[in-house]
C-alpha cells in the first residue's frame, strides 16, 4: 500500500468522523428540545412550530398541511403577509430564502436533496425534498403571492437550486438569535 492510498483513506476516515460528530450534536440538541403539536391555533397563539428541525417534525408538518385545510390557509396567509408579502412585486429568490430559513433549521435542509440523491458516492441516498408535495406547494403559494409572475416550474427550479449543493447554500439562519428567546 503506497503512502497516497493510506493518506486518502484516512482523509475519507476524518471527513467520516466529522459528519458524525456533527449528526452526535443534532441529536443531542433535538433530544433537549421539546416535541412540538401542531394545531391549528399554534402558529397563531406560539410561535414554536417553526424552526422545523427534524425529519420527524417534517413528517408532521407535511401530514398537517395535507389533512388540515383551515391550518393550511390561516399559515399560507401568515407567512405570505408577514414574510412575503402579497404585493405581487417582491423578488421571489429573497423571499425563498427568507422562507426557508425561518421555516427550516439549515442542518435539517442539508440533510436533504431535492430528488433524494448525492452526487458524493460514500454518502447514502438523501431524503428527498420534493416528496414533501404540501410543503412545496405552500413554498410555492407563498412565493406567488410575493412575486406575481412566479409559477410552479420557477418554484421547482428554485427548489433544485437551492438543494444543489446544500452544505454550502443552507448556512445560518436569518432569524437565528436575534428574535428566538
Amino acid at each position: 500500500m503506497d503512502d497516497s492510498s493510506t493518506l486518502e483513506k484516512l482523509a475519507f476516515i476524518q471527513q467520516k468522523i466529522e459528519k458524525l460528530t456533527e449528526a452526535f450534536e443534532g441529536v443531542s440538541k433535538q433530544m433537549k428540545r421539546p416535541t412540538r403539536r401542531l394545531t391549528t391555533e399554534s402558529i397563531f397563539d406560539d410561535d414554536d412550530i417553526f424552526p422545523i428541525s427534524t425529519i420527524s417534525e417534517m413528517n408532521d408538518f407535511e401530514a398537517k398541511l395535507k389533512s388540515d385545510r383551515e391550518f393550511r390557509r390561516k399559515l399560507t396567509k401568515s407567512l405570505s403577509s408577514n414574510i412575503g408579502g402579497t404585493s405581487g412585486e417582491v423578488d421571489f429568490k429573497k423571499v425563498g430564502d427568507y422562507l426557508l430559513s425561518y421555516c427550516f433549521t439549515p442542518e435539517l435542509l442539508k440533510e436533504h436533496s431535492y430528488t433524494g440523491m448525492s452526487k458524493n458516492k460514500y454518502v447514502s441516498p438523501k431524503p428527498a425534498f420534493k416528496k414533501y408535495t404540501s410543503i412545496t406547494k405552500l413554498i410555492f403559494v407563498v412565493l406567488k403571492s410575493a412575486d406575481s409572475s412566479f409559477t410552479m416550474i420557477a418554484n421547482e427550479e428554485y427548489l433544485q437550486k437551492k438543494f444543489k449543493n446544500a452544505q454550502s447554500k443552507f448556512g445560518k439562519r436569518v432569524f437565528e438569535d436575534e428574535f428566538d428567546e
